[in-house]
């Protein structure tokens, strides 16, 4: 069995590649399911607009959430 990669390999692997990234095992395309998670946490955190929080803090806290939810994942696989 494959161990996943660390930031969860691709966010959409069925996607045509355009630039593939090398890594130890494996090649990736596209973004990774980190950065998607990352991604749409950042969204649910920019969409309150009464809270003002600096933007390198929701980025921490985007990627933050995004490593949680691959622990989880990671978990019930």
């Amino acid at each position: 069995m494959n161990t996943p990669p660390p930031d969860g390999g691709p966010a959409f692997a069925a996607g045509v590649p355009a630039v593939p990234i090398q890594h130890d095992s494996y090649f990736q395309t596209g973004m990774s399911l980190r950065d998607w998670f990352a991604g749409m946490a950042m969204q649910g955190m920019m969409s309150n607009h009464q809270i003002v929080t600096p933007v390198e803090i929701i980025a921490r806290h985007s990627f933050d959430v995004a490593d949680a939810m691959l622990k989880e994942k990671a978990k019930r696989e």
